[in-house]
């Protein structure tokens, strides 16, 4: 086995998924150290059942980045205000897309937030 170095941590590349939002190539990232504390401190002393559509659009917001992994929104508040104006297909596909990359089962958040088809 090779010795680590600082010039991995450099080297290192982010793994992406390509996703088609609003007819353009987009892609999401899985949650970063900080996307995680981010929603742990949003979902605390929630049950997963009561997520609101605003918490499923943080949570996308925490996920969208480009090509190179770097994430779209500085601020996911600000990021979860613009994907509200997504209609609920196209946000039900992106919340659809994050359960895929992340692996967590958010279908009775889904639910309970009123955006089940």
């Amino acid at each position: 086995m090779e010795e680590f170095s600082l010039d991995d941590l450099e080297q290192h590349t982010v793994e992406v998924k390509q996703i088609e939002l609003l007819g353009k190539r987009a892609y999401l990232r899985k949650l970063t150290f900080d996307g995680q504390i981010f929603i742990g401190q949003r979902f605390s002393g929630k049950e997963e059942s009561e997520a609101s559509a605003e918490d499923m659009r943080l949570m996308v917001a925490c996920l969208l980045c480009d090509s190179a992994g770097n994430l779209l929104f500085d601020d996911f508040e600000h990021g979860a205000k613009l994907l509200a104006k997504l209609d609920s297909d196209e946000l039900l596909h992106l919340i659809d897309q994050a359960n895929d990359l992340n692996g967590q089962n958010i279908e009775s958040e889904k639910k309970v937030s009123g955006l089940v088809r």
